[in-house]
């Protein structure tokens, strides 16, 4: 510089005019030293949880978790109910919880629509049949029509219907006995309106047969032409057209005879049908002729019914005539039906009167004190000393001897939720199964051992899955490709068929399901951390620890890992509601865990009833729904959570 000044004088320096007693010392009396961090510090673990803690969906998320897994843990060991014994009265309740009776959900109640009336155990009080009236509400009822006889029907025809070109339909009546010396008068009635409306009109005839012998050959007499005539049709010459055929040498008093309606078939077009209102007979000697009661009939369902195997008139049919081909059946027949609410644990556990209780069961209320009973006396010996006691009321005994073994049984009135062994009318949050059991107490018993499984199994993939994955992408190369074969042959097999073949030749345990999900169940794992440890093996402090002599291991598990975590924890979690559903749907194809109840083998049950029962399937997807959400939200939170790259920061 003073070379430059000397070669330019005109150069000013930046020192020009400072003096040395411009400068001082600002700390000459202070020690320098390191300042106190402000803040505290942390380990990763606590960093993370913090994070974890202010993800507030996945708090939520574990704490319902939490709330589940206890739910399965407790559940069975808290839950009295029997899960074990099948009790088919209880079958298939719809779901009840406290405080509901009352309400227009979940109080135990199922509405039925167009259910059968009886109208003939009580006509003064109708109920549906094979419904207790005392559990019945809002029944609204209508008529309906019906095209298959019932015991609980009315009106109707008899529909006489052509089904081939070449041959008539004809029906024959039963064999009855007609006196030459009495007048009779029968009585076809077809419905006129009914016949004039059908697309074809029918054309019949009506002839007798006659045995004149009683020896079974019978001849035909002609009573009605073919004709279309419909309404109420007397036939009242039948004696006399029976003696004018009569033979010359027979002298019997009474001829055995049958009825014949034919009805013409077409030879053309749509075959004929032929509808009979009712079929009578009288003579003169009586108003009505007893015995052809039985042959002739009031209306077509009354008919029809003698064509039901077990029919007291089943005798009394008239069938298609031999050489004759047609059908016949009930047309417009008339049934009551009802719509109404039907409150199902008042019908099983409410009080049923003349219930058959047996003497073992009455001894042992009366050892518990509950009541006392003479079997000498009867049922005015009965007293009730504690409310404890099913039976309310005795109103008969009965003794029956079978094989040698006499057996003693009390009827009467009895409170069934206190015979089915319940202090109070119970209440079955998810309603009950086919078998009569809890299904909220089958559902967490089932998840209980669900939950097991998918945990042991994410254990261990996971720890195959991190060492396989660490060890092929760690090492590259030939190491990482034949590795990575391996898994594609494999991961190539259908998982499906894995357990299949596991199943067949293990049996269909806990163990085997577990072995086949481990086959292959490790794989996902390993390419998640392959993917994740060629993110971060060539980053610089990977680079800097191995060239300050850091040993594989400690690369692998101390700056390298550490850093995959969060997608590996993720992914972890998840697996745990996947191993549920894998074994929901091996369930599903029948093939699901025996002698151990699971939620798959509740949930498969479940599908058999979805029609009528689907509350079963709903309440167990519920479940399923809300445990796959939080497992979710909370395996986001700790993916979140375990990411170092986002240690310290909100």
């Amino acid at each position: 510089m003073e070379n430059e000044k000397k070669k330019n004088p005109n150069i000013e320096t930046a020192n020009d005019g400072i003096e040395a007693s411009d400068f001082r010392f600002v700390q000459k009396d202070k020690t320098i030293h390191d300042v106190k961090f402000q803040t505290k510090p942390t380990t990763f673990l606590k960093d993370a949880i913090t994070r974890f803690v202010k993800n507030k969906s996945s708090v939520v998320a574990g704490i319902i978790l939490s709330v589940i897994v206890l739910m399965a843990i407790f559940v069975p060991i808290l839950d009295t109910s029997d899960i074990e014994s099948s009790k088919k009265p209880e079958a298939l309740l719809s779901p009840r919880w406290y405080g509901f009776e009352n309400a227009s959900i979940l109080n135990g109640t199922r509405k039925y629509s167009g259910v059968v009336v009886d109208t003939i155990t009580d006509p003064e009080n109708p109920t549906p049949a094979g419904y207790k009236s005392e559990a019945v509400r809002s029944m609204s009822t209508y008529e309906d029509y019906i095209s298959s006889p019932s015991q609980y029907g009315w009106g109707g025809m008899v529909a006489l219907r052509a089904d081939t070109r070449d041959k008539n339909v004809a029906i024959a009546s039963p064999a009855f006995y007609v006196y030459p010396d009495e007048d009779y008068t029968f009585t076809f009635n077809f419905n006129e309106e009914e016949n004039a409306a059908l697309e074809v009109s029918a054309n019949y005839m009506i002839s007798l047969w006659v045995s004149y012998d009683n020896n079974g050959i019978y001849t035909q007499l002609l009573l009605k032409p073919y004709s279309s005539d419909f309404g109420a049709i007397s036939i009242d010459n039948v004696s006399q057209v029976i003696e004018e055929n009569r033979p010359t040498s027979n002298t019997e008093a009474f001829f055995n005879v049958r009825f014949l309606l034919t009805l013409k078939t077409a030879t053309s077009g749509t075959y004929p049908t032929l509808l009979i209102d009712s079929i009578s007979g009288v003579n003169d000697n009586d108003e009505t002729d007893g015995f052809f009661d039985n042959i002739g009939f009031v209306d077509g369902n009354s008919y029809m019914l003698r064509e039901v195997t077990g029919s007291t008139q089943a005798a009394y049919k008239w069938g298609i005539a031999s050489g004759y081909s047609g059908s016949k059946s009930l047309y417009k027949g008339l049934i009551l039906k009802a719509n109404f609410v039907y409150d199902q644990y008042l019908a099983v556990y409410g009080e049923q009167k003349d219930f058959q209780v047996g003497k073992s069961e009455v001894d042992v209320y009366i050892a518990k004190g509950w009541m006392s009973y003479d079997y000498d006396i009867g049922p005015s010996s009965f007293v009730r000393l504690s409310e404890h006691c099913p039976i309310i009321e005795v109103t008969s005994q009965k003794t029956s001897t079978a094989q040698g073994i006499t057996s003693i049984y009390v009827i009467g009135k009895v409170s069934m939720y206190r015979y089915y062994g319940y202090s109070s009318m119970p209440h079955f949050i998810f309603g009950t199964d086919i078998s009569g059991h809890d299904f909220f107490k089958r559902v967490f018993s089932g998840l209980r051992t669900s939950l097991m499984l998918g945990v042991l199994a994410t254990v261990i993939n996971v720890t195959i899955g991190i060492i396989w994955g660490a060890i092929s992408a760690y090492y590259g190369g030939w190491t990482d490709l034949i590795m990575e074969r391996l898994t594609d042959i494999l991961g190539g097999v259908p998982w499906i068929v894995v357990m299949t073949l596991a199943i067949l030749h293990f049996g269909n345990n806990m163990w085997t399901f577990l072995m086949a999900i481990c086959l292959t169940g490790w794989i996902g794992t390993a390419s998640v951390t392959r993917s994740q440890f060629y993110r971060y093996k060539r980053r610089e402090y990977v680079l800097a620890s191995r060239t300050l002599g850091a040993s594989d291991r400690r690369l692998i598990f101390r700056h390298i890992l550490p850093n995959a975590v969060g997608v590996i924890v993720t992914s972890s979690v998840l697996m745990i509601p996947s191993i549920i559903f894998s074994e929901a749907t091996i369930a599903y194809l029948q093939l699901g865990l025996q002698g151990v109840p699971s939620l798959g083998v509740a949930l498969s049950e479940a599908q058999n009833y979805l029609k009528d029962s689907s509350y079963m399937t709903i309440s167990a997807s519920i479940v399923v729904s809300i445990l796959m959400i939080c497992f979710n939200l909370f395996g986001n939170g700790l993916r979140d959570a375990f990411n170092p790259s986002l240690k310290g920061v909100d």
